[in-house]
């Protein structure tokens, strides 16, 4: 819808994601608690609770969205929500239910290398007309004033905060290693800076083509007329992983925070009987979110215009 004149905004919020994840890496690695245990030792259980609450509440509408995503991206290959969503949610709990935090983490790394996907996605042929003079800095229209209120609120989202933490301890990564811990957080803000931008430069083609676009599933068909299949395809693909690993990350931040709050144990390092409310809360957190994908809350439209 704007071309490539929302780059800038990339360029400006990457630094605050850098920021933000840099300090729940530092509370982590030297404290090695939680962001929500450290709530509550410090301003009491009453505050823990309501961090918690309002964490539930947002990285449940946010879990939605990820399953908006996957059923918009599977739909394209003609595959029904009522097929991709379960199909979605069983994955997740799956590869969290391995109770071995390094299957984890090999699991989430085969996720972000599929992300390398964007590359033939940003080199194939496209239309580009008129759309360099797009790299002028501009605000959305106040009609689309939304967007640019979500590409801030997605960069400090409290999730990350309380996911980033957990997970630096549940690596048991201390101080010692707070360095290496620096450099995979900016290698993470790279990433997620190229890859924004490389989806804004591989759909810039389509701006001011009068598609009348309602959310990323007219993308990919839009690029499929444009490009033809492999584009679109690639597309919803890239779509369909960046929704499973926004999901697997949201849903494990709400069972760190849970475990942190209520003392119990919560570590990817532990099994389910070992754990039963850590692995419990995440097994009801995902098909909670995928429930959501058919009549999802807020106004009509806005997720899935969103999402």
């Amino acid at each position: 819808d704007h071309g490539l004149s929302l780059i800038w905004i990339l360029a400006l919020l990457t630094p605050v994601l850098l920021v933000n994840q840099e300090m729940a890496l530092r509370l982590g690695a030297v404290t090695g608690a939680g962001h929500a245990r450290l709530i509550v030792e410090r301003f009491g259980r009453r505050w823990g609770a309501f961090a918690l609450g309002d964490l539930i509440v947002l990285n449940l509408l946010t879990i939605v969205i990820d399953f908006v995503g996957v059923a918009l991206a599977l739909a394209y290959f003609g595959i029904t929500k009522y097929v991709a969503v379960p199909l979605a949610a069983a994955l997740l709990i799956a590869v969290v239910s391995l109770g071995s935090f390094r299957r984890w983490e090999r699991a989430m790394y085969a996720l972000i290398g599929t992300n390398v996907l964007l590359l033939p996605l940003v080199l194939l042929p496209h239309p580009r007309s008129g759309v360099i003079g797009d790299l002028v800095p501009a605000l959305p229209a106040s009609g689309s004033m939304l967007l640019l209120i979500a590409l801030v609120g997605t960069t400090v989202a409290p999730w990350q905060l309380f996911f980033q933490q957990s997970n630096v301890v549940d690596k048991r990564i201390t101080a010692r290693w707070l360095h290496y811990g620096r450099v995979d957080t900016v290698i993470g803000a790279a990433i997620a800076l190229v890859g924004a931008a490389a989806i804004i430069v591989a759909t810039a083609s389509l701006h001011g083509s009068g598609g009348g676009f309602r959310g990323v599933g007219s993308v990919a068909a839009a690029l499929h007329s444009k490009s033809g299949a492999g584009a679109g395809a690639l597309f919803a693909v890239i779509l369909f992983n960046a929704s499973i690993l926004g999901a697997a990350a949201v849903t494990l931040a709400g069972s760190y925070a849970i475990g942190d709050c209520a003392g119990l144990k919560h570590s990817l390092h532990r099994r389910w009987r070992e754990a039963p409310v850590f692995y419990g809360s995440y097994s009801a957190g995902a098909p909670g979110g995928g429930g959501g994908v058919g009549h999802p809350p807020g106004p009509p439209g806005v997720l899935h215009n969103q999402g």
